[in-house]
């Protein structure tokens, strides 16, 4: 007699008992154990056509999976919506010494429906949620004109660099859902539906300016560093970047340019100058602005502050994504769906909110995909006290197959 298909408690205990912090080579190994384990669920139950994508980070070979259910032959034309993810945790053994929780055993928590585990919320649990949906997929698509591509990539927690590598196997995407979960997620958050996220920049500001150690000088000059540096960092805070014209008041919050770090370099001989250093982030949510304008702002004001010895550089790595600012317009179709069938799904209106950050989706959005974010009930990404909801998979997967079933236009629209 065959088995039955497993329940989600079983699929994300095992997802879970694998180690995937794969910066390491146990977390390498266990993404391997992984990769294994989806492909064997997948192949056993006819789930979809499965490929995997290898690529190399700093010596070490990496990996991107894909599923694809309903996908058209080159003659045929249809829809294709991505089911986006990340199978990679992140690297936090340290912070459970002491807890009496090892990092991969899923444990049950303070009531029957909350379990313990690393990576639970972010996002094994997602991850769950489209292997539970793949089940009856087929046979939603088949009255559809609609494919489904899942996308679980490597590296999220490491730069972004699995969906970096895999743009060329996102882009036929015409829109995307990711259930990962927004930053500082609660327990306590209602349902909503994620569809804007501000972009970040950081630009690094190198200061010059004269040292009190070299001679006698006035304390109080105004070229010493230390005032410079003072001058700089109000400055910086005083920038205000133009908002959006027609974002909904209250939804996104204005652009925000703030320093974030000091330091102040002693001169290598006493005949070179010394130097400060500012780290400035910048949160951005209006479509119009690129960072080469905010970065024109920016170094437009310290001019006027400092009257010269400075220089502005962008900084560019996934900590601070290289990204220009998205916005998705709420009267956008797809949007409008998302927040009606997650609305049905639990018999309530449920809101769309502004994301308080991921770090993938994103990149898909600035490719022209717009994405919605329908995340768990859960809480404690990256800490020891990671945890999920399990109640909360469900309404994920009628999410994810109300959005595959609707007869909504999701793609052609104007605004």
């Amino acid at each position: 007699m065959p088995r039955e298909f497993p329940p989600s408690l079983e699929i994300l205990r095992q997802l879970v008992g694998f180690r995937t912090d794969s910066v390491t080579p146990e977390g390498r190994a266990g993404m391997e154990q992984t990769i294994q384990y989806i492909r064997n669920l997948v192949q056993e139950w006819s789930l979809g056509d499965i490929s995997v994508q290898d690529f190399e980070v700093d010596g070490a070979t990496h990996h991107n999976l894909f599923i694809d259910v309903g996908k058209p032959g080159q003659s045929e034309k249809k829809e294709c919506g991505i089911w986006h993810g990340h199978l990679d945790i992140a690297s936090v053994w340290d912070l459970y010494k002491g807890t009496g929780r090892e990092p991969t055993h899923f444990q049950q928590a303070s009531s029957p429906h909350l379990y313990y585990g690393c990576g639970t919320a972010d996002m094994k649990s997602g991850v769950t949620a489209f292997l539970v949906g793949l089940r009856g997929l087929p046979e939603i698509l088949s009255r559809t004109r609609r494919w489904i591509r899942v996308a679980l990539v490597d590296l999220e927690e490491d730069e972004s660099q699995g969906t970096y590598a895999a743009r060329e196997h996102l882009d036929m995407g015409q829109w995307g859902i990711s259930t990962d979960i927004p930053v500082k997620g609660t327990l306590d958050d209602p349902p909503a539906v994620y569809h804007a996220r501000p972009g970040r920049a950081v630009f690094d500001v190198t200061i010059h300016g004269k040292s009190i150690h070299m001679g006698a000088i006035d304390p109080q000059d105004p070229e010493l560093l230390p005032p410079r540096m003072e001058t700089a960092s109000a400055t910086i805070r005083g920038i205000h970047l133009e908002t959006h014209p027609t974002h909904p008041p209250g939804f996104m919050p204005p652009t925000i340019v703030f320093p974030k770090g000091f330091q102040m370099l002693e001169p290598p001989g006493m005949n070179s100058p010394p130097i400060g250093k500012i780290c400035v982030e910048v949160i951005y949510t209006n479509p119009s602005l690129d960072l080469a304008e905010i970065e024109a702002q920016i170094r437009e004001q310290l001019a006027r502050a400092l009257t010269g010895g400075f220089f502005v550089q962008l900084r560019k790595s996934r900590q601070f994504p290289y990204i220009k600012p998205w916005y998705e317009d709420p009267r956008h179709p797809f949007v409008q769906a998302a927040v009606d069938v997650a609305s049905a799904v639990h018999g309530t209106p449920v809101q769309r909110r502004s994301c308080k950050g991921t770090a993938d989706e994103p990149i898909l959005a600035h490719r022209g995909i717009p994405m919605v974010t329908y995340p768990p009930c859960a809480t404690g990404e990256h800490t020891e006290n990671e945890q999920i909801d399990i109640r909360s998979i469900p309404p994920m997967v009628s999410f994810l197959h109300g959005m595959a079933a609707t007869e909504r236009n999701l793609v052609d629209w104007e605004p």
